[in-house]
């Protein structure tokens, strides 16, 4: 998401010709995307769909934040299909899930194939069931009750082996009717029974982020891509220079600098840390 708007950042250079609004807007969308990496979280106001490692604890910290609205945690997790390859001269045969797809992989008499289906085409378990069928080698079951479940709720797993047996399909299973958002800002949210400790156990959506971004980000946003922006009208292989009692050096942005050491000091009210 950008921080700022080419209109805002070129009020703040004081530039009114539209000769530079390529770079600038370039400048934009480059310097919110180093912003958003540096803290580690989106800013967007977003819907999130997350398995997360259980804390062991009462509290739970949700990786994006501010909270604007809890949906839905359940605890655990249930099979709702099965996948498996049946093809002869077959040697392996995987099923790996992710946020986004579901890949069928497969090695045949020493050819490998790949399928990668994706949860926003086949946004059910039926539809992905459909889907599975129609490769080579490759059936799926889906337990009745399931059938309308969202792919993009399922467990991640990771290459799960399919042949001679099956891969099974996972998702949330125990609904927290107790689950509250205790510290919005923070991202935290509470269950006064704990969330068990463990890995990708616990599901959770959730909203979270700014329907319109806090001036003071967008302001350090601002003032970022006007150091980059004035570092790259001078002279570029001019590094300092001396003239009576004045002088100067040129800064460089980049990796381990002091520029990039300011920027992350600025942002430090927008960084988790200790997550």
């Amino acid at each position: 998401m950008a921080l700022t708007t080419l209109a805002a950042v070129k009020e703040y250079l004081n530039i009114t010709e539209a000769a530079y609004d390529d770079v600038l807007t370039t400048l934009v969308t480059e310097v919110s995307a180093l912003i958003e990496l540096l803290c580690d979280r989106k800013f967007d106001e977003t819907t999130y769909r997350r398995w997360l490692n259980g804390a062991g604890i009462q509290y739970q910290l949700l990786p994006e934040y501010p909270i604007i609205r809890l949906d839905m945690a359940a605890i655990g997790r249930k099979d709702a299909a099965t996948v498996s390859f049946d093809m002869a001269n077959t040697t392996h045969a995987s099923v790996q899930v992710d946020d986004t797809n579901t890949t069928l992989r497969s090695i045949t008499a020493g050819a490998v194939t790949v399928t990668q289906l994706a949860h926003a085409d086949y946004a059910t378990l039926t539809l992905l069931e459909a889907a599975v069928e129609l490769v080579a080698g490759w059936s799926m079951t889906v337990q009745s009750g399931y059938t309308q479940y969202p792919t993009a709720d399922m467990a991640p797993s990771g290459g799960q082996n399919a042949y001679g047996g099956s891969a099974y399909l996972y998702v949330p299973y125990n609904v927290c009717d107790d689950a509250q958002i205790y510290r919005a800002n923070a991202g935290m949210i509470y269950r006064p029974n704990g969330w068990p400790s463990g890995v990708n156990n616990i599901f959770v959506t959730w909203l979270a982020g700014y329907d319109t971004i806090p001036s003071a980000l967008s302001l350090i946003a601002k003032q970022a891509i006007g150091d980059v922006w004035r570092r790259s009208t001078r002279d570029g292989g001019l590094q300092s220079e001396r003239l009576g009692d004045y002088s100067w050096t040129a800064a460089v942005f980049g990796p381990n600098t002091d520029a990039l050491a300011r920027l992350t000091r600025e942002l430090s009210p927008y960084i988790r840390m200790g997550y």
